[in-house]
């Protein structure tokens, strides 16, 4: 989880007769501004903090290894303030993005700077991979969205539709659709062999603030500014079927746990919430609760 108390802190789910299961495990500091979000690589070994700041940092994550959760890198270059940070799936590649409305691809090894990409006219919001890493999608202030071929690292096409700033991207775990969320109150679908519009999802009412997919890619969720609950939507139909409601305060962000069989979230009431389908038909009822005063969380 990730902090305005300018630290990240990382949670084990582990347990043992000496631990009990969501122990914090480490508290990562060094940033001096309010940590943004949080990212692992594939392998688990490197996790990547980016803060309001120009400079995201490097974490080993290591379990053996006797540098864990200690900073190995500072990637400098950018010249506004590091909205995301995304690896490839292959972890070959992490990529930052950027108020200074450029993305930038950094080796996932030695950390070295590899391209630049410009063409946004605004500040870059997000930055998401293709789940089999051959595109990557970029999203803007500019109300537009991007699509980079990795090979090459240029632009294919630009998707058009929204009306005001696109905050979030994400594609679902079968890579047939491409969402993306805005402050134009709607989610937008999109079909990703031809990138054609599919449908746009309205009864959010202020703006949308994130998007992610259940693993089987049965249902989507998003959040809204200012909303202390979640909106549950099913991609069979594309209809709302439920809105989850648990937290007393505005829920900041939250994630699918990697069996997607549950749902953390996070919120400005100081709580992390996970929602667990195994103990409610129909998904998700709250299973857990911790008072770690997030504002963001991965997995």
């Amino acid at each position: 989880t990730v902090s305005h108390d300018c630290t990240a802190r990382a949670w084990t789910t582990r347990s043992s007769p000496q631990t009990s299961a969501w122990r914090c495990d480490a508290t990562l500091a060094g940033h001096n501004e309010v940590v943004r979000s949080a990212a692992f690589s594939p392998d688990s070994l490197f996790l990547v903090t980016v803060c309001n700041d120009t400079a995201p940092r490097v974490w080993d994550a290591g379990l053996d290894s006797p540098a864990r959760w200690t900073c190995v890198a500072r990637l400098a270059g950018h010249s506004g303030l590091v909205m995301a940070c995304r690896f490839s799936p292959d972890g070959a590649s992490l990529v930052t993005a950027s108020f200074d409305s450029t993305l930038r691809v950094w080796d996932g090894v030695t950390w070295a700077r590899l391209q630049t990409l410009v063409g946004h006219t605004g500040s870059v919001m997000d930055c998401q991979f293709s789940p089999a890493g051959e595109v990557l999608v970029s999203t803007s202030n500019d109300a537009t969205i991007r699509i980079w071929d990795t090979d090459c690292w240029t632009c294919i096409t630009m998707l058009t539709g929204h009306t005001n700033t696109v905050r979030r991207c994400r594609f679902s775990p079968n890579g047939l659709w491409l969402v993306t969320v805005s402050n134009d109150e709607t989610v937008r679908v999109w079909e990703t062999e031809s990138w054609n519009h599919v449908t746009t999802l309205l009864g959010h009412n202020e703006a949308v603030l994130r998007a992610v997919f259940s693993a089987d890619s049965s249902h989507l969720f998003t959040l809204e500014q200012h909303d202390n609950g979640v909106y549950m939507w099913a991609t069979g139909t594309w209809k709302l079927t439920r809105k989850l409601s648990g937290h007393s305060g505005a829920v900041c962000d939250f994630t699918m746990a990697p069996s997607g069989r549950a749902l953390v979230t996070v919120s400005t009431d100081k709580d992390a919430i996970v929602w667990s389908d195994k103990t409610s038909p129909g998904w998700f009822a709250s299973l857990a609760m911790s008072k770690i005063q997030p504002l963001s969380v991965t997995a």
